[in-house]
């Protein structure tokens, strides 16, 4: 009698745990879109869904047969690169796709070109709107300021006349300005002595201060191993050597 009841719960258990078994719902395929054109529109299906950054891109799609388009223009506007490629996007799936392209001339293609202009504004504003906390912008002197938290760590790097991130000697300092991405935008270098002054006199307008010493890019012309640097504390400047780890803070022109 023992063994029947055994047989009887197992059967019960067994029959729950297959009724409470939910299927899982299919997944919409997740597509990575890679390629070596750093600032290419990408459409699916001709509909536009982003844009490559850093020349890749991460979607989700419908599954079935869907084709890839990738549209870019040269810095003279002298060219259009693109490239296409069909693709099958299966349930619940995750590919990888790296895009050839070509190139051509603009000069028979002039919507084409309006098409993607309008577009590279319309990326522009969504990347300044989304980063625009990362950045301070000085209206008067037309400069952005980078505005970044300066991290704990970076504040210890500081303290032990370490090299981390936005903290290190002049030349770490200019590489770090020379090689800095916000909002996508380039060209941000470290300010010169003038621009770091007249940004202490608007210290209280930065969302993150931090009240030590900061380098300029103006080197000291009566010794060439010296460099300009700000104490933001009190706003004294003063040079010394390029080897000395400071804060960094970089700056770019007002310009797209």
């Amino acid at each position: 009698m023992r063994h029947c009841v055994n047989i009887t719960i197992s059967l019960v258990m067994a029959f729950f745990m297959t009724a409470c078994a939910v299927e899982e719902e299919p997944k919409d395929p997740i597509i990575h879109i890679h390629s070596k054109l750093q600032d290419a529109i990408v459409y699916i299906d001709r509909q536009k869904v982003g844009y490559l950054f850093e020349g890749a891109l991460t979607v989700t799609t419908e599954a079935g047969e869907r084709e890839i388009l990738i549209e870019a223009l040269s810095d003279d506007n002298a060219w259009i690169y693109s490239g296409r490629l069909k693709v099958y996007a299966g349930v619940s799936s995750e590919s990888s796709f790296d895009i050839p392209y070509t190139k051509r001339s603009t000069q028979r293609h002039k919507e084409q070109i309006i098409d993607i202009k309008t577009a590279k504004k319309e990326r522009h504003a969504f990347n300044m709107k989304k980063n625009a906390h990362l950045m301070y912008l000085d209206q008067n002197k037309k400069l952005y300021w980078q505005n970044e938290s300066y991290s704990a760590k970076e504040i210890q790097a500081y303290n032990n006349s370490q090299t981390f991130k936005k903290m290190g000697s002049y030349s770490y300092a200019q590489n770090y300005c020379k090689e800095l991405r916000i909002a996508e935008l380039k060209d941000w270098r470290l300010p010169t002595k003038d621009e770091l002054r007249n940004l202490f006199k608007q210290r209280f307008k930065l969302a993150h201060n931090v009240k030590s010493i900061f380098w300029s890019s103006s080197n000291f012309y009566k010794r060439p191993s010296h460099a300009w640097h700000i104490d933001f504390n009190k706003g004294n400047t003063r040079h010394g050597d390029k080897q000395y780890k400071f804060y960094i803070r970089c700056v770019r022109d007002n310009r797209p």
